[in-house]
């Protein structure tokens, strides 16, 4: 029994040396050809990946973590299209779940009322898709943006099953309002370095992002009509000033109701 147990021992310190060897290799490879900061985007969704595994909560916290402060980021790769991180978000988030309902853990699923008419509406999207190609053949962008619109619509099942308490549904909640929040928080600040400090470092800054796919140069500054001579628009991380906004807008319409609530989510 001891040598049993201590060959296990060995094996397993030999299966962390190799797994540290290999993630070694990759980052040294990464920082040579992408850089640092992608290397470091690419570690840390290495292990918030690892970590989703074990709760699927992480993985809503990685796809909101997306949408508010990397909506537009993408992959330094091409694999017939470029993959952005919040496919990469979602797609984790889809496959911890598949994941979690294949092992049992859980064994009944939730439609509401609501989860026919939503299932109808993804069946016809996908007949209309599929009609389409008789006239236009498909382009990986136009397939790759299909397949967005069936994983966010799609959405609507994996949260009436994932998030079924009050406990869960707070954190998310806080989740969203905090990360809009920080984006909020990070447009003002990159608003009045640019205005009142110097608009060439908040340039260079946003464009450091030109690795992950977001535009560079001054272009990253946007003005009312595009005109520098008209008030600057504040946009965080977003691009668009609109995005920006709309995002805002909807976190607004959750969180100013919860100042009201008789029992708020916060």
């Amino acid at each position: 029994m001891g040598a049993m147990t201590t060959g296990k021992r060995g094996l397993a310190i030999a299966a962390a040396v190799l797994l540290c060897a290999v993630l070694a290799v990759g980052v040294g490879y990464a920082l040579a050809h992408v850089g640092p900061l992608v290397t470091g985007v690419l570690l840390a969704g290495l292990f918030i990946g690892l970590w989703m595994l074990r709760d699927i909560e992480v993985a809503y916290w990685g796809v909101i973590g997306v949408i508010v402060l990397l909506p537009f980021a993408s992959f330094p790769f091409d694999i017939g299209f470029t993959p952005t991180l919040l496919d990469a978000a979602l797609g984790a988030l889809f496959a911890v779940w598949l994941l979690q309902v294949a092992v049992g853990g859980q064994r009944r699923l939730v439609g509401t009322p609501l989860g026919p008419f939503v299932g109808l509406f993804m069946l016809l999207a996908v007949g209309s898709f599929v009609f389409g190609l008789a006239y236009i053949p498909p382009t990986s962008y136009v397939l790759r943006h299909f397949a967005e619109i069936l994983l966010s619509v799609g959405l609507f099942f994996l949260v009436v099953n994932t998030v079924q308490d009050e406990g869960r549904l707070r954190r998310v909640v806080r989740a969203l309002l905090l990360g809009a929040c920080a984006a909020a928080a990070l447009g003002i600040v990159l608003y009045i370095i640019a205005a009142y400090v110097s608009a060439d470092f908040v340039i260079r800054l946003l464009s450091a992002l030109g690795r992950l796919g977001y535009p560079t140069g001054p272009g990253v500054l946007r003005y009312i009509r595009d005109d520098p001579e008209l008030p600057m628009r504040a946009t965080s991380t977003s691009v668009d000033p609109n995005v920006l906004g709309s995002l805002l807008n909807i976190t607004l319409g959750i969180g100013v109701p919860q100042l009201f609530a008789a029992r708020p989510l916060l």
